[in-house]
């Protein structure tokens, strides 16, 4: 009982720690989202085609129209909120072991999702490039890097 209590205790003690380190912009200097933007602006500095801009232009407008839209940010959000709210409660409360481990899946659901939709945008991205650029553009900034 008491391991089990502090594997919960851990997963809590994680959940909120990340959420105060994007809140506050400490850890790896950058939220999820923000690795993403680092990406296309490191796009403006390539030399790239009219071409190959207007392709880029087409991807981030689909994007942002289907899957990424404002409207289903702030879903995602309020969801991750209400799923975060909703660990805690079970958490602190009688929820089995099972209970807790179906609201992690839930929110590791909704991660992986968004991850993929980003990293799928990036993919599509980094096919219009050609190989010298794509060796200038660092994809995953946010990293730290081997010294």
């Amino acid at each position: 009982m008491k391991i089990l209590l502090s594997t919960l205790l851990t997963i809590l003690l994680f959940f909120t720690t990340q959420a105060s380190a994007w809140d506050s912009g400490e850890g790896d200097g950058a939220r999820p989202g923000d690795r993403h933007k680092g990406i296309l602006k490191q796009l403006q500095s390539l030399d790239l085609s009219p071409e190959q801009l207007e392709k880029i232009k087409s991807i981030k407008k689909e994007f942002k129209g289907s899957k990424n839209g404002k409207h289903e940010k702030k879903a995602h959000r309020a969801e991750m909120k209400a799923l975060k709210i909703e660990m805690s409660e079970a958490l602190k409360g009688s929820a089995s072991k099972s209970q807790i481990l179906a609201i992690a899946d839930k929110i590791d659901a909704k991660r992986t999702a968004k991850q993929r939709a980003r990293l799928e945008k990036m993919l599509e991205i980094r096919e219009i490039l050609t190989p010298e650029q794509r060796s200038q553009i660092d994809f995953m900034p946010g990293k730290r890097k081997h010294r």
